[in-house]
């Protein structure tokens, strides 16, 4: 029953479409539609980032009702999908004095799947002043190490380069931070506390971590993993026909 295109382990489709009609004081009708679009992946494969986009919704007259500035930073991944399905709602708005629209001539975009091609393994010698690494087009960088009664805590900031119609990332796995102390065991945080940022030309995230370590031991290293390189897989679609009355 779903508008659906598949293309080997991958598949998308157009999970619902909702109409909404808002009055304000002038009396004025003010209509607006969302489309939700949702992929989905087969076991074992594991994506690091999902990013979908629609490029046209068109109405009976051909318009397309999706403005360009509707979907510049639509679609855009900050975190690493869990799951196998992912579902992501395009918002727009009709044409004022619109009738309505009984059917979409054509809805167009596509998705695209972002998988690890390399990581970098990178480490920081917590006994001495440390610089920022770099590493292509991210900067790396460890700030206010302390140590505290049964802990110590720690901040790791990424910052990555971007461009113009790239999607923003998760370069830096949470899991994959630890410290070692001096006989070699390691200790991984059971959380985070995270903050992110786009500047316009590059993509920060701000992790705060307070790692358990047992009083008495010295941390000497922090190692940490960060993604490199992605390999990207991208599944256009279009579907024609839709009616939604």
């Amino acid at each position: 029953p779903y508008p659906a295109r598949r293309q080997g382990e991958f598949a998308v489709w157009l999970d619902g479409i909702i109409f909404n009609r808002d009055f304000d004081f002038t009396g004025i009708a003010r209509s607006t539609f969302t489309v939700t679009l949702a992929a989905a992946w087969e076991a074992g494969i594991v994506p690091v980032g999902v990013e979908q986009k629609l490029t046209e919704v068109l109405d009976e007259d051909g318009s397309n009702l999706m403005a360009n500035d509707r979907f510049a930073a639509y679609g855009m991944r900050m975190e690493i999908p869990k799951g196998r399905v992912r579902k992501e709602a395009a918002f727009a708005s009709l044409p004022q004095g619109s009738a309505g629209v009984r059917r979409f001539s054509k809805v167009k975009g596509y998705t695209t799947f972002y998988f690890p091609r390399s990581y970098q393994e990178l480490s920081f010698d917590l006994q001495a002043s440390t610089l920022p690494l770099q590493l292509d087009r991210l900067s790396i960088a460890l700030r206010n190490f302390r140590i505290l009664k049964d802990s110590c805590a720690l901040e790791v900031i990424v910052t990555s380069g971007t461009t113009a119609g790239e999607p923003m990332l998760d370069r830096l796995p949470v899991g994959d931070i630890r410290v070692l102390d001096e006989l070699g065991a390691e200790y991984h945080a059971p959380g985070s506390s995270r903050s992110q940022s786009f500047s316009g030309v590059s993509f920060t995230i701000h992790e705060n971590l307070q790692i358990p370590f047992p009083e008495g031991r010295t941390p000497k290293t922090l190692k940490l993993r960060v993604l490199k390189d992605v390999l990207e897989k991208r599944v256009p679609f279009e579907f024609a026909d839709i009616r939604v009355e």
